[in-house]
């Protein structure tokens, strides 16, 4: 909700298929070609301090400074005019930025669409997939998802919005395959021995390293301890395939795994710890070994 006393409105942008904005009753935009609605979407999906000379940029390319500033001190004016309320976005000379903040559920569906918390009432590390309540969520998200982030919208000569908006289709589109795969509750299994042939590209992952040092253990006999270690290894390698890691060539007591590759798991941190915590529960140090 924004505004004060009687004239609290709530505003609702949509942002996954065709792009609309509402403020209280009414529809205010669907599309991105009006400029101050382009800015408020633009604003609402990336929620940083945003340079004034990189809004002209995206905005206006190729315009002189002086023209940028002034379209985009026009277009800040006439935002803030159509919304009729200051609690939505701020601006001063050198950046503008968005600066609502919801009482309840975030007013972006990409936002609520993002969402990694769990369920009220259920913990971090658990595993959604077999929650009640976490399925309800992520049945929740998916259906915020109506299509491609801002379908068939676009900024006339505007290659820098273009490759924006590119760029969140494709996360888009992977996030959405990655609730679908939780409701479904498979897990992506990598064959232990495949090297993936990708291009080279920046991802998020998640390195898991189990190293035993057995101490004491090592002085004993030898031939149990190589026993224990192999079973060791074959159970926390199991564990990890299990949860979609991919084991990595280690030579040594123990196991390195990478959870998000060769396939990007948006909660692949999560599955990493799971996985360890896991193997420490499936397994225990040979006897006479002290903890290390």
């Amino acid at each position: 909700m924004i505004g004060s006393g009687e004239k609290k409105k709530s505003l609702g942008i949509r942002v996954l298929g065709p792009p609309e904005i509402v403020l209280g009753r009414d529809v205010l935009s669907k599309s991105v070609f009006d400029k101050p609605y382009a800015l408020l979407l633009y604003l609402a999906v990336d929620r940083r301090r945003h340079r004034r000379a990189d809004l002209i940029h995206l905005f206006w390319p190729g315009m002189s400074e002086q023209s940028g500033r002034h379209n985009l001190n026009s277009t800040i004016y006439i935002l803030k005019k159509r919304l009729g309320i200051p609690e939505v976005f701020e601006n001063d000379r050198i950046a503008v930025w968005w600066s609502f903040s919801p009482t309840g559920a975030d007013p972006v569906d990409l936002v609520r669409f993002q969402d990694e918390r769990p369920a009220d009432g259920c913990e971090i590390l658990h595993e959604p997939s077999f929650c009640d309540r976490c399925r309800e969520k992520i049945r929740l998200q998916l259906e915020e998802y109506r299509g491609p982030f801002l379908e068939d919208a676009t900024i006339p000569c505007s290659p820098v919005f273009d490759r924006w908006v590119e760029d969140i289709r494709e996360r888009m589109n992977v996030r959405s395959k990655h609730l679908e795969r939780l409701l479904s509750g498979k897990r992506p299994i990598v064959a232990r021995k495949e090297i993936p042939d990708i291009s080279w590209e920046y991802r998020q992952l998640t390195i898991l390293h189990v190293h035993v040092q057995v101490g004491a253990a090592s002085e004993g006999e030898p031939d149990r301890l190589l026993k224990w270690l192999r079973e060791f290894k074959d159970i926390s390698e199991a564990v990890v395939l299990d949860r979609g890691g991919w084991i990595a060539p280690f030579h040594g007591a123990g196991v390195l795994a990478y959870f998000g590759f060769p396939e990007a798991q948006e909660n692949a941190s999560r599955l990493a710890i799971c996985a360890a915590r896991e193997i420490l529960e499936r397994t225990s140090l040979p006897e006479n070994a002290p903890p290390r």
